[in-house]
């Protein structure tokens, strides 16, 4: 996980520490890359916090990719990121550096996104997608069941997934969750219907 440990999102699924985000550290690319050789990674999945909510925090991204390309480039590059809020020139500027995957998550239900996400958007998500897509890269992304979506609304996300041409939709069962996450609007929380 790149750019820190803080994030500036309160996803309720996730167990980051929400605060403000400390500076970047400018020698995480090169630190990253380091370990991706000693380890001698086939594979390196390049994750971040929604620090890099910002220009900012997508150059640093990408010059994650940049450091790894250089120094073991024999590597496959994935980067798993957040929607940007949206933020077209954000995203082309990791796009620019050429991962050999972009992963960017929907994580549920159109219906269930201020819930369970309430700093993101389920259109800006696909944008993300389709962008990538549009790109030439290979798009993944991941949706969670469990959290009180119908069959029918799976099915409506994976065929708006398929309409952006994602080609690697994944489905993943929610893990049992601390008290108090995932809640629901009405202050219950999101259960399986």
């Amino acid at each position: 996980m790149v750019n820190g440990e803080r994030c500036t999102r309160a996803c309720g699924f996730c167990l980051i520490d929400t605060r403000k985000p400390f500076a970047l550290d400018p020698s995480e690319p090169e630190r990253v890359a380091e370990a991706v050789v000693r380890l001698k990674l086939a594979h390196a999945v390049i994750t971040c916090v929604a620090a890099t909510t910002s220009p900012t925090g997508s150059r640093a991204i990408a010059a994650t990719i940049r450091a790894i390309r250089e120094r073991s480039p024999e590597t496959n590059v994935e980067v798993l990121t957040s929607d940007l809020k949206g933020d077209a020139a954000s995203l082309q500027l990791i796009i620019d550096a050429a991962p050999d995957v972009l992963n960017h998550n929907v994580e549920t239900v159109a219906r269930l996104q201020r819930a369970v996400r309430p700093s993101a958007g389920y259109l800006r998500s696909l944008t993300v997608l389709a962008r990538s897509v549009r790109a030439g890269l290979t798009t993944k992304s991941g949706l969670m069941v469990g959290l009180g979506e119908s069959a029918d609304e799976v099915e409506e996300v994976l065929a708006d997934m398929a309409a952006v041409a994602c080609q690697s939709p994944r489905l993943a069962s929610t893990c049992v969750r601390p008290p108090n996450t995932c809640r629901s609007r009405g202050g219950g929380a999101a259960g399986v219907r």
